[in-house]
């Protein structure tokens, strides 16, 4: 054998080690294989129509009492026990999504809830708008972000019944997102059964926690029971109760949200039936249990029935993602882009700038008066680097030529009539 034939063989086998490695670095385990499949169900559906009722019985005990750093708020004890409803409906289709909803509560359980506020979260494919009415207030304002990202946070942070759109308790991120990141990911050899429906058992190790999923067999949207369990040294997303309250130099409130220690959530006594042709959760019980740094054990019982459910895009109205539940005249105020030192208010279904300008009357042979200011409004496309229209007290009669006016038209007449004398003699010359 040549030096030339054993090169050209360790050359070949390299290049198979490496094809060799690549080919067992793409290949899944079953349990990746299994969450694939069920990430890739419900994504297929994205358009969803909710209309969602949650109850919670809330209990709390060992919360030491807020620290309060400043005159300008207050906060008061932590309830030990509160009952709270929400009334929701959720839309999302084509990549837009909105949330209506109104919140009651109350502190005791012999105790209607009263309405607490209402709230509205929006983005339209360009704009994301945020509106929470606390009760008796007719003016709040509408705030309006240009950042997705932001906005979106805010919608999944005011979303009851998130279970539904595949959200657990408080992540920023459906389930299947939030596993695929998993340190640990495994699928149980043996079927367990939950409320006598065969189950694959998938258990992810995460930054987030700890995630047990039973899933039926024969539909990967049905989550027949989950159990996820978090500590201190995992990334939580949601917030406890308040532990203190403080202002900062520029006189900013800044609220510090008791730590999580442990917590535990539990989610079971799942109901499905068929809508537009799939299987569908419509009811559940979310048990939560939390423990704080600092003092505090929480527990938090929620019932949710989702009234209304549908996957079908016929179901959205046209309406949708409009804020026709804003009135004529509401302050409106960027929060973020280049928009955000201007004044707006909304006004027929759009956002339109406020600017105070002359009201002139340019009507020929008509005598001038004297027009008081009023507010004109712009649409908000208009560039924010625009000069301002220029502003008077009162409209002004056409004024005579001034003195100095005068003298200039003099020179310039002197100077035309030395020139043409010039002219004439040099023609005399040459004759």
């Amino acid at each position: 054998m040549t030096i030339g034939n054993m090169r050209g063989r360790r050359v070949f086998y390299a290049i198979c080690l490496v094809l060799a490695a690549r080919s067992s670095a793409q290949l899944s385990t079953p349990a990746e294989a299994y969450l694939d499949q069920i990430a890739e169900t419900w994504q297929s559906y994205p358009t969803i129509v909710l209309g969602v009722e949650s109850t919670t019985r809330e209990s709390n005990e060992g919360f030491p009492d807020p620290v309060v750093k400043t005159d300008s708020m207050t906060l008061h004890p932590i309830p030990s026990f509160r009952l709270t409803h929400s009334a929701q409906s959720i839309v999302q289709d084509s990549g837009r999504y909105a949330l209506r909803g109104q919140l009651y509560w109350s502190n005791s359980e012999n105790e209607t809830p009263s309405l607490i506020q209402k709230t509205s979260h929006v983005w339209d494919g360009e704009r994301f708008y945020e509106h929470s009415t606390p009760a008796g207030v007719d003016d709040s304002p509408l705030f309006v972000r240009r950042d997705e990202s932001v906005g979106k946070g805010m919608y999944r942070k005011h979303l009851n019944g998130s279970e539904l759109l595949g959200y657990i308790g408080d992540d920023n991120a459906p389930f299947y997102e939030v596993m695929r990141d998993a340190t640990r990911l495994t699928l149980s050899d043996e079927t367990t059964e939950v409320a006598g429906h065969p189950c694959d058992l998938l258990v992810a190790e995460t930054d987030q926690g700890r995630y047990e999923l039973w899933i039926q067999q024969d539909n990967a949207l049905a989550l027949r029971r989950v159990r996820v369990t978090r500590d201190s040294t995992h990334r939580v997303s949601g917030e406890g109760p308040p532990a203190k309250v403080e202002e900062d130099l520029d006189g900013n409130i800044i609220i510090t949200s008791s730590k999580t220690k442990q917590e535990e959530l539990i989610l079971d006594d799942i109901r499905m039936t068929e809508i537009d042709g799939l299987l569908q959760i419509v009811s559940y019980r979310k048990t939560r249990i939390r423990d704080f740094e600092g003092g505090g054990h929480q527990v938090q019982a929620s019932e949710v029935v989702a009234k209304e459910s549908s996957r079908n895009p016929a179901a959205v109205s046209y309406d949708a993602f409009q804020m026709n539940e804003i009135a004529d005249g509401t302050e409106v105020r960027y929060v973020d882009g280049p928009e955000r030192d201007i004044a707006f208010v909304w006004d027929a279904g759009e956002i339109r700038q406020r600017i105070a300008e002359e009201v002139m009357d340019t009507i020929s042979d008509q005598t001038p008066t004297e027009e008081s200011v009023e507010e004109r409004e712009i649409d908000s496309s208009i560039e924010t680097n625009e000069a301002e229209p220029t502003k008077s007290t009162s409209i002004q009669a056409p004024l005579e030529p001034s003195p100095r006016d005068n003298r200039w038209i003099a020179a310039l007449v002197l100077l035309v009539a030395l020139v043409s004398a010039g002219y004439v003699y040099s023609r005399a010359l040459r004759r």
